[in-house]
């Protein structure tokens, strides 16, 4: 899909990687919205690796995510965070990053900006005319593969990254169905609202779920206030919450 283009076989993964990885790595670095799921699922239907940036870590974070995961490609929603992606890459901070792709417009300034810093710059729209002018066949995955590496906040030390292969994924999907059956099972009827980080795991296995089922997902504005507006207008039959 609209990934395939921009991830060529040649795309070298270190060696020192764990043989599950079976893919290139794509980190995604964007608030809550359908664009999220669609590069998350990009990833997925090529047997690649996303690697999920939460959008309230700052740039110290980042850069180490980055690089500790030998991140070459970053999806991202504004110009500002790409601007602070080639900012650091032009203080030969991230030296493996090598292509931007930013979901919403931007001006050509920083295309020539990320081409002087050897950054390719994407408009995600442009990457998905690629993609459909350069079909490739899905490359399905195997359930040891690796899906996802989800890092932790970082407040005992540096982020912690746990690696989920697909198999862990379906299983928690597994889990989260039989252990709500005596109650609910979801239809193409529910609908619910993505407001909590969906670089979390909690997040996107609901999300999975309510996809498998026919279920539809809509995404609140992005200010935690404007929550009750988007939930009168959305009318969610499943909400996701924190204890």
């Amino acid at each position: 899909m609209l990934l395939a283009q921009l991830a060529p076989d040649e795309l070298i993964i270190p060696k020192q990687r764990i043989q599950a990885i079976s893919g290139p790595i794509f980190g995604i670095f964007a608030q809550n919205r359908p664009e999220w799921v669609i590069s998350e699922l990009a990833c997925y239907t090529y047997s690649m690796v996303a690697v999920p940036l939460y959008n309230t870590w700052g740039a110290e974070t980042i850069i180490y995510i980055i690089n500790k995961a030998d991140i070459p490609v970053v999806i991202c929603d504004t110009h500002q965070k790409a601007t602070m992606l080639i900012e650091n890459v032009e203080k030969g901070l991230m030296p493996g990053l090598k292509t931007v792709i930013i979901m919403d417009p931007f001006d050509a300034e920083l295309t020539e900006r990320g081409e002087k810093s050897g950054i390719e710059i994407f408009f995600l729209y442009d990457a998905e005319n690629l993609g459909k002018e350069n079909f490739k066949k899905p490359v399905p995955p195997k359930p040891e593969n690796l899906s996802a590496v989800c890092f932790t906040s970082g407040t005992t030390g540096d982020p912690k990254g746990a690696m989920i292969t697909y198999q862990n994924v379906v299983s928690n999907m597994a889990a989260l169905l039989r252990l709500l059956e005596p109650i609910f099972h979801p239809t193409p009827e529910d609908v619910t609202i993505s407001y909590l980080p969906v670089a979390h795991m909690f997040e996107r296995v609901v999300q999975a779920v309510i996809f498998s089922c026919g279920g539809k997902v809509g995404f609140f504005q992005g200010d935690i206030w404007l929550l009750p507006d988007c939930m009168k207008v959305l009318k969610p039959t499943v909400f996701l919450t924190m204890p």
